[in-house]
């Protein structure tokens, strides 16, 4: 995945300029950009041999196949039904924050804008609050009640079906694209590795059903944005969206390489090691303020965003569009010392694939916040896996993974794995 996302990417890099100037008005940088090629090749290269550091021909992989002793049915609805609450808790909120009494008044023309300012705001709320836990929490929470109904029976997929909905509504409501395609990616590689498990599914399978949940889930969001006069509204057609989102950062990212783009908390770690930095809980327990203790002051993720709209502008770039790339966004931090922590980055995710090849539930349930992360490569103004999210997902498996390891003590048996994943099916 890494790969294809970089080597598409580049191939922009030959998109013909007259093109691209006359979709959208700023002068294409990014074409045969020799430096660009060279950087995001050696960063590259760089996060492939960190995965390779923990591959199966390095490291031993033994896959258990015998029959997991933890379907607590009491464990299972606790966590359903505080899934529920949650995510309707949330949703409510959101509801009397805009001053709406129903779900008919939300989807109406004309709250696209509303809807945008005060979901700024209340995200804004949420990150820097002891409730920044919600998302992350809900995303373990559905692999775990996802993997559990697929053990336990058919008519237990109603409850993480349920919560399923609740985190789509939510995303859809809100106008919320990155939730919307982190909840969807998540689930659809959870559900099609369980499937892996027990069944043989081609790799070309595996890619078309993809695309159709992507496509899908992508299609019903633009047309209630649109319908409700949102951020995709009022655009100057296809083709400017189109090159707007998947092929104008790259011309950002030849700016910031050649150093007439500098995007807002650049050489703060704001990007790079936010989540090292500043930990989700950080705000509340002094204990954990790492970013403090080492003297940096990166600014708050929302202002970051709000404020790279006028570096783009600044760059005599199109206002409209702020991604950068990963690759950007991690050299506005390290510069060319960026292939580093690309090494770190793919040590990280290889070691989380072998876990998850040999089906320990910690692999199982991180793994796939790794996967969705690469796929956002493309935009990243938000480097996901340096986000706080990433400590809270951590977490929540490890808690996950705890309880079931008590709960098989508690019957007496022994631990083992029940999934058996084929990894030359992904």
């Amino acid at each position: 995945m890494a790969l294809a996302i970089s080597l598409i990417g580049l191939a922009f890099t030959f998109f013909p300029p007259d093109i691209y100037e006359e979709i959208l008005y700023e002068k294409n940088f990014m074409f045969l950009n020799t430096k660009l090629i060279l950087y995001v090749l050696f960063c590259l290269i760089m996060f492939i041999i960190g995965t390779f550091i923990f591959s199966k021909k390095y490291i031993n992989i033994t896959i258990k196949d015998s029959s997991y002793l933890s379907d607590s049915k009491e464990m299972f609805f606790v966590v359903s039904i505080f899934v529920i609450i949650v995510l309707i808790i949330r949703t409510i909120t959101m509801f009397r924050g805009l001053g709406i009494d129903s779900l008919s008044d939300i989807l109406r023309p004309g709250m696209g804008l509303s809807i945008t300012e005060y979901r700024i705001k209340f995200d804004s709320i949420m990150s820097s609050s002891v409730l920044s836990w919600i998302r992350p929490f809900s995303l373990i929470a559905s692999i775990y009640l996802v993997s559990k109904a697929y053990r336990m029976g058919g008519k237990y997929y109603i409850m993480p079906i349920i919560t399923s909905l609740l985190n789509l509504m939510y995303a859809y409501i809100s106008q919320t694209r990155g939730e919307m395609i982190l909840f969807v990616g998540i689930m659809f590689i959870t559900i099609i590795n369980l499937k892996l498990s027990f069944k043989k599914i081609k790799v070309y399978q595996f890619y078309v059903y993809l695309l159709l949940i992507i496509l899908v889930s992508v299609f019903a969001f633009v047309v209630i944005d649109v319908n409700r006069g949102g951020m995709l509204a009022g655009r100057q057609g296809l083709s400017y969206t189109l090159v707007g989102y998947f092929i104008s950062e790259f011309n950002r990212l030849a700016l910031i390489l050649d150093g007439k783009l500098r995007l807002p908390g650049a050489g703060e770690q704001a990007y790079a090691f936010y989540n090292v930095l500043y930990p989700p809980f950080s705000s509340r327990i002094e204990l954990l303020n790492f970013g403090n203790w080492l003297g940096f002051t990166a600014p708050g993720e929302q202002s970051v965003w709000s404020s790279s709209f006028n570096s783009v502008k600044v760059a005599k770039l199109d206002e409209n569009f702020n991604w950068f790339t990963i690759y950007g966004s991690v050299y506005s931090d390290l510069g060319w010392l960026s292939p580093i922590w690309f090494l770190g980055y793919g040590m990280l995710s290889g070691f989380f694939w072998n876990l998850y090849r040999k089906g320990e539930l910690l692999g199982i349930y991180v793994y796939p916040w790794f996967w969705i992360s690469i796929i956002t490569w493309w935009g990243a103004f938000n480097v996901l896996i340096s986000s706080p999210d990433t400590t809270w997902i951590i977490i929540f498996s490890l808690a996950f993974m705890l309880i079931e390891r008590i709960q098989i003590k508690n019957q007496g048996g022994r631990y083992s794995v029940k999934y058996r994943i084929n990894s030359r099916n992904i």
